[in-house]
């Protein structure tokens, strides 16, 4: 069972709602009000007390009141879907992936960086293993899928799984425990959110339950954003007031 908090923008008591998606159980701490104004502290504690005593363990988004509190963290989720992540960004860039060659980065051989390897070697034209101690890994992949490994310089894209990475160039980082995955969303079509409720958070609580079938969920891209670093407008001449006629 997981829950969040959802200002209503109106007037009212703090109340809970319970919603099921897909089999789980999600609690919905109505307070009124807006996110900007949330008036005093004890609607929210409230709202936390009345998530605990209905059986709610985890947060769906962190709350600043009580940041002890466990929340449903989306690494994990993005890591597993490291395979169509990278071939959505490929596409991306019109690169064909029996054409590319593709870095995977880690820290260490953990799971997912490991399924991620075996599954893309029999996709793309080449691998690049940024790993320390790969050569295990290495091996197994050229010995049984064939598929060759290059340097780093040559590949046309890299997914990092070590944590804190910031990406710099064609680079997804998918380490940490909540990546921020520059380009790229996840959706499951069909599926209906509760009010207010955190999408990505709550894919990866239906991943935790076995509730998410991975085959489902979509990659999607999204609107590219403003650089920060933009060409300063130069501002327009001042436009001389004129006197209103008598």
């Amino acid at each position: 069972m997981v829950g969040y908090l959802y200002h209503t923008g109106a007037r009212g008591r703090v109340r809970l709602e319970s919603y099921s998606v897909r089999g789980l159980t999600v609690l919905s701490a109505r307070l009124p009000g807006t996110a900007e104004r949330r008036g005093d502290r004890r609607r929210t504690a409230r709202a936390l007390r009345l998530l605990g005593r209905a059986g709610c363990r985890r947060l769906l988004a962190p709350c600043a009141l009580d940041p002890a509190l466990p929340v449903v963290h989306t690494g994990h989720l993005w890591q597993a879907m490291a395979v169509p992540l990278a071939l959505a960004a490929l596409r991306q860039r019109g690169i064909a992936p029996e054409r590319a060659v593709l870095a995977l980065r880690g820290d260490r051989p953990t799971r997912p960086y490991r399924q991620a390897c075996l599954r893309l070697a029999r996709q793309v034209r080449a691998l690049c293993l940024q790993l320390e101690g790969g050569e295990t890994l290495g091996w197994q992949l050229q010995r049984q899928l064939g598929v060759p490994l290059l340097p780093a310089e040559e590949a046309a894209l890299t997914l990092s799984f070590c944590p804190g990475e910031r990406p710099e160039g064609a680079c997804l980082c998918l380490g940490g425990e909540d990546p921020a995955v520059d380009g790229f969303t996840l959706d499951l079509p069909g599926l209906a959110l509760p009010p207010g409720c955190p999408a990505l958070p709550l894919l990866a609580a239906l991943l935790d339950a076995g509730r998410l079938p991975l085959e489902e969920v979509q990659v999607l891209p999204l609107a590219p954003r403003l650089s920060a670093a933009c060409p300063e407008i130069p501002s327009l001449p001042e436009i001389p007031r004129q006197s209103a006629p008598r």
